[in-house]
């Protein structure tokens, strides 16, 4: 997919979402007898995501460690004894530490979320990467949501489509951006922005996009679940 915004449930095809963030205005200049666009970024709204993008990954962490409250009780144990999911993106250090938490969960289920654990090799990256944003609020370290547009795509009624390019970094150090000055009017049809989303402050080589994070995260809690359920119906 292409680059989404800053939660769950807000993705660039959700026009009025999308909206909050961006907006596109236009004016005419008498002076010099033109029209002028500008594309506004709504900056305080975009880092009032922060907290939001952190409770999204700690609930997906705190999921994890459900599994393990639940394996250690359905072992016999104390839920309070489950410990915390041993996610490491080494292997050797994953397996290391499922060793050290099967005393309270048994080999049977250290066996079943080592299977796991190696059929998601994918989504290995997007899980540390949600760890990590997870941690960044609750130590109230949180990592920084950035926010650009690359183009404006302006849909004429004729079909055919104009495509306004918007330099790399414009948004760096500003709001609002000029994208557009000339005698004649743009259509006045709806316009498409192309955007790209990041966090900033993560580890080098994990992945910035938060859409893909809490995505590919998700699937990988989703199927973890999954897995302790069909080990034990009730381990959760």
């Amino acid at each position: 997919q292409a680059d989404h915004a800053l939660t769950i449930n807000l993705d660039q095809s959700d026009e009025a979402a999308q909206s909050v963030l961006w907006e596109v205005k236009s004016t005419f200049d008498t002076p010099s007898g033109q029209w002028v666009y500008k594309i506004h970024l709504d900056r305080a709204r975009l880092k009032g995501k922060k907290l939001r993008l952190a409770e999204c990954a700690t609930c997906l962490a705190n999921s994890m460690d459900q599994v393990m409250a639940g394996m250690a009780q359905a072992n016999g144990g104390s839920r309070r004894n489950g410990g915390y999911y041993p996610f490491r993106l080494d292997l050797d250090d994953f397996r290391a530490a499922v060793r050290r938490a099967e005393v309270e969960i048994g080999s049977d289920f250290a066996a079943k979320i080592t299977e796991h654990h190696l059929g998601h090799r994918l989504e290995w990256p997007h899980v540390k990467a949600m760890k990590e944003l997870s941690n960044s609020g609750k130590h109230w370290e949180l990592k920084v949501p950035k926010s650009s547009s690359h183009a404006i795509a302006v849909n004429a009624p004729n079909g055919r489509q104009k495509i306004l390019q918007i330099p790399e970094g414009a948004f760096d150090s500003q709001d609002e951006f000029e994208f557009y000055r000339g005698p004649e009017r743009l259509p006045e049809s709806p316009m498409t922005i192309v955007l790209k989303h990041e966090i900033s402050g993560l580890p080098a080589g994990l992945p910035k996009s938060p859409d893909l994070i809490l995505e590919s995260a998700f699937r990988y809690v989703e199927n973890l679940v999954a897995s302790a359920f069909t080990a034990v119906p009730r381990v959760c």
